[in-house]
């Protein structure tokens, strides 16, 4: 049964999740250097250990949660002739557990003319604002060992134009929460509405 995200929120607000643990993923980061290329497909990825599950309810669903610390860095160069130019930069965050996975894409671009003529481009810049993404595991799953993976799947289009390095790099927190479950949910939503009611019939 799915759950509205409206009565979660509400269950939230009046009850609030129970929670169990909070786990730095450490660093995750990506390097790409030479040869040149248009595509990068590169990734790094680490094991974080979230079976500490003493704060949450026996018997119920497990959400986990991932909190990025900052926005997405990246650092590299490039090359390019005169001409149209198309940059994508794109970084997947895989993060997955006793066959669940939540799988996320941030992507930030640049698209426009541009002027050869120099032998590379490098730099540094960072993609959107973080957002904290999350699913949901059953309760009993082996949480010793969730992974989470960095991708960088950049890419540029544009005459001549190619990658020389590329470089990505993200940090943030893995969170335990409980799913309450369905009933406690439905209950706390009906009973400002039977509360509303029963103001209105005096």
């Amino acid at each position: 049964m799915n759950i509205p995200r409206a009565l979660l929120v509400l269950f939230t607000v009046l009850t609030g999740f129970s929670q169990a643990a909070s786990v730095a993923s450490g660093s995750l980061a990506t390097d790409h250097t030479g040869p040149s290329t248009t595509s990068i497909n590169t990734s790094d990825t680490n094991a974080v250990d979230l079976s500490d599950l003493s704060g949450l309810t026996p018997g119920q669903s497990i959400q986990i949660s991932f909190t990025p610390n900052n926005p997405i860095a990246w650092e590299g160069s490039f090359f390019y002739n005169d001409g149209q130019l198309e940059i994508d930069w794109r970084a997947q965050i895989e993060i997955s557990v006793g066959g669940e996975t939540l799988l996320y894409t941030d992507l930030w671009e640049f698209s426009g003319p541009a002027t050869g003529g120099i032998p590379f481009v490098g730099g540094s810049n960072t993609g959107p604002a973080p957002v904290t993404h999350w699913f949901v595991v059953p309760w009993g799953t082996d949480l010793s060992s969730v992974s989470i993976t960095l991708r960088d799947l950049s890419s540029i289009s544009g005459p001549g134009a190619g990658f020389l390095d590329s470089q990505m790099a993200i940090a943030g927190t893995l969170t335990t929460t409980t799913v309450p479950e369905p009933s406690m949910v439905l209950l706390c939503g009906l009973a400002p509405v039977m509360l509303m009611g029963r103001r209105r019939k005096r």
